[in-house]
């Protein structure tokens, strides 16, 4: 998710604001409201945005790139076109100088030089690329020609390339899961599983996103503290901006959820289609086994 913000607002527990979000009404959509992904009487599943933010930065960078090809592709099709009828121009003046023996009766030293390149009344595109473009023959500056042509080439195809390793290599992250028989949240993000008990569940909000504080356990330190980690969630979809009351319905639907169960939320068990990606992060084959661990280090720090 795109940070503005340099700091998150104070966080404060889900718990205390429990029962004035139960007295409140949730409501009702074609689906269930966003970002749920998922629910069924056991689990609420929400889904971050960060494949806005990876579209945002993507797109446009990618059609840049492309138009700067077009352009480039445009600026040689007008000169190869340009030099045709310059060099038809150049042969047809000769013709109309000294007739159909003009190749022998002319003077002009420029003519054989066309008559190189071109084939009929043609100039053919890659005799005009190989023999033409580049030549000292043809163009005073033919050297600065190459080198731009090279530019405008070689670095949007980079970038495109670049764009392209980018987003194939992106993972989709994995949704938060809110359990109501274990009563915990969860998730994952590359091999490390993140959680809290729900009724120590902890959440920020600023115009920009709902935070939701979980804990996760960082294997670099001795001391197997569970760290603080933030999941946001952006029920609006747009990465920068996120109003009040779409972040206050996302609290109400967990809240119910938990509390008085999948109903309250929902008439019936619903999976959205999550945001596509060429690959997606893999849940931990160890998950139960880190969760349990996660667990017991957060209840050993109460």
């Amino acid at each position: 998710m795109l940070r503005i913000v340099k700091s998150l607002p104070v966080a404060k527990p889900l718990a205390d604001e429990s029962a004035q979000l139960l007295s409140r009404e949730l409501p009702r959509f074609k689906k269930p409201t966003p970002p749920v992904l998922g629910i069924d009487r056991i689990t609420l599943a929400f889904k971050d945005n960060y494949v806005a933010l990876r579209n945002m930065f993507f797109i446009p960078w990618m059609l840049g790139m492309v138009a700067v090809l077009c352009l480039q592709g445009e600026d040689v099709y007008r000169s190869w076109k340009g030099a045709e009828k310059s060099g038809l121009w150049r042969i047809d003046l000769e013709i109309e100088k000294h007739g159909d023996d003009y190749i022998t009766a002319s003077d002009s030293t420029s003519l054989p030089k066309y008559l190189s390149v071109f084939e009929g009344r043609t100039l053919p595109f890659m005799t005009y690329m190989t023999q033409m473009r580049y030549s000292h023959d043809f163009y005073a500056y033919p050297d600065r020609t190459r080198q731009t042509d090279i530019l405008m080439t070689s670095i949007p195809i980079t970038i495109l390339l670049f764009l392209g390793t980018w987003s194939v290599s992106m993972r989709r992250h994995a949704p938060l899961f809110f359990d109501r028989e274990r009563r915990i949240v969860y998730t994952w993000r590359f091999g490390e599983v993140w959680a809290q008990r729900y009724d120590r569940l902890s959440y920020a909000s600023n115009f920009q996103s709902l935070f939701m504080y979980l804990r996760r356990l960082d294997p670099k330190d001795e001391n197997e503290r569970p760290w603080l980690v933030s999941y946001p969630l952006q029920p609006s979809g747009n990465p920068l901006v996120n109003a009040r009351i779409l972040q206050d319905n996302v609290l109400i639907a967990i809240v119910k959820f938990m509390e008085q169960g999948r109903d309250a939320v929902w008439s019936e068990d619903w999976h959205g289609r999550p945001p596509f990606y060429f690959r997606i992060d893999p849940k931990p084959q160890d998950f139960d086994q880190q969760l349990e661990t996660l667990l017991r280090k957060i209840d050993m720090g109460e």
